[in-house]
């Protein structure tokens, strides 16, 4: 499942195929959100009323799609021949991983305002992306096979990556909120959750020319 204020949505099979349902927690309304005949949606992520989430057809082929909860209007967002998972929405935009044309795995940032994608193109392998304003934290792998993952954040608007985890441990299934990211560390032998938050100094100003 994922929340935003009073909406909820998760996977749901009880129709005989996995689809996307919503619940309005405030008003008890309950939408199933997809309808696509031989399709399996799942991963789905949601921002007020929008709902992000991935869509299997026949042929193994994975796409990003976008479903208005409040209207069911539908958008789709990618259309390569390659799968595109597990993504996250914040905002106007929103995130998500593929390799199209090669073999690493790129983290994609799509703005829905403007319909820009850009790719992150960056060393190694980022995948699982969130997001959050003009952040992004996504796990980092250094090559394939996924021996090592760390975690790096990146600012959208000024295309700025900071790693705050570099070691020999895993750190990874990170999310991110406002200024801090969490993530899974087997740094002391468990599964335990780490904590980095980070603060901005020195920020140059913004130009604004009202």
């Amino acid at each position: 499942p994922a929340i935003s204020g009073s909406l909820v949505v998760w996977e749901d099979d009880r129709d005989g195929n996995q689809e996307i349902y919503g619940k309005d927690l405030e008003t008890g309304i309950e939408k199933r959100l997809t309808t696509t005949p031989g399709a399996t949606e799942f991963e789905p992520a949601i921002s007020g009323t929008l709902v992000v989430y991935s869509r299997q057809d026949e042929t193994d082929n994975c796409q990003i799609f976008l479903t208005d909860f409040a209207t069911l209007s539908t958008t789709q967002l990618t259309d390569a021949p390659v799968c595109f998972r597990r993504p996250d929405i914040s905002g106007h935009r929103v995130v998500y991983d593929g390799a199209p044309g090669d073999a690493n795995l790129d983290v994609f940032v799509h703005d829905l305002l403007t319909g820009q994608v850009t790719r992150i193109v960056l060393a190694g392998v980022q995948r699982d992306a969130h997001i959050s304003g003009d952040w992004l934290s996504a796990e980092k792998v250094a090559q394939v096979p996924f021996t090592n993952s760390n975690v790096k954040i990146y600012n959208i608007p000024r295309g700025v990556p900071i790693e705050p985890t570099i070691s020999e441990f895993d750190e990874s299934s990170d999310d991110i909120d406002g200024q801090r990211v969490v993530y899974q560390t087997n740094e002391r032998g468990n599964l335990d959750i780490g904590l980095f938050e980070f603060v901005l100094l020195n920020e140059p100003p913004v130009a604004d020319a009202g």
